[in-house]
């Protein structure tokens, strides 16, 4: 960056609530109700250890949010943050909720915490659900702790509800919520001879092409030209080159 240059923007906070939504409802109790009478509910710990981005209110949040964690914007790492909470109303607790502020300059902040002023309604929230809502009461206590790794895309949380003999825990991973099919398990086998697929050809030969030195035109133009049915539009094509040639400039 040049001398006087600012990232914008320059510093991001994250913080985390303890909330109550219907959307969470639709996601992931839905598997346990029987739908049309039919028993779903192998689903349902797939569904709970899965990371959803529902629209939330500032109704749904049972407590306050609480400020987790602040960095810089360019900081991209591994990391883990906890919180303890005290339930300010009675509910069903359901889910905890990510949410972040980010400074654009100083006094000026995006967000989508629902109860910020700041806040914007076409930004959405992530939600870590638990397997099955518990119902609280005002006052009761709620600790949480979210372990973000970026290296295997995994993020594990852990809820702890009460204290005492009414104390229960419960701890989700995404490492969970893929079903996995026998010819996954294969494929992932040490032995097991990976084949390149269509979109694969179109990486290696896209990859081929920056190599030698063609423009952005030029290469949305040759791989629209050699992959019709993955690039059927131009839109599609820029978006793919996009893709590209930020992975090879990485």
């Amino acid at each position: 960056m040049k001398p006087g240059g600012a990232f914008v923007p320059n510093q991001l906070r994250l913080l985390i609530a303890p909330v109550q939504s219907t959307e969470i409802t639709t996601e992931v109790d839905f598997w346990s109700t029987r739908p049309g009478g039919f028993d779903v509910s192998s689903a349902a710990a797939y569904a709970s250890n899965d990371v959803y981005t529902p629209k939330l209110d500032s109704d749904d949040m049972l407590a306050a949010p609480v400020v987790v964690r602040e960095q810089p914007t360019w900081i991209n790492e591994s990391f883990t943050v906890a919180a303890s909470f005290t339930i300010e109303r009675d509910g069903l607790l359901q889910a905890m909720a990510g949410m972040f502020e980010a400074v654009m300059a100083d006094g000026v902040l995006m967000s989508n915490n629902p109860r910020s002023a700041d806040h914007m309604e076409q930004r959405w929230n992530s939600v870590y659900p638990l397997p099955e809502p518990v119902a609280v009461r005002t006052g009761d206590s709620v600790s949480t702790s979210i372990d973000v790794n970026l290296d295997d895309d995994r993020v594990t949380w852990q809820v702890t509800v009460g204290d005492g003999s009414t104390r229960r825990s419960f701890k989700q991973s995404t490492f969970f919520a893929p079903i996995l099919t026998a010819d996954d398990l294969r494929a992932l086998a040490k032995d097991h001879v990976p084949q390149i697929s269509p979109k694969g050809a179109m990486w290696r030969a896209g990859l081929d092409l920056v190599a030698q030195g063609l423009t952005i035109g030029e290469l949305e133009r040759e791989l629209a030209n050699r992959f019709p049915a993955l690039l059927p539009t131009p839109h599609k094509a820029s978006k793919f080159v996009g893709h590209l040639v930020a992975t090879a400039q990485a």
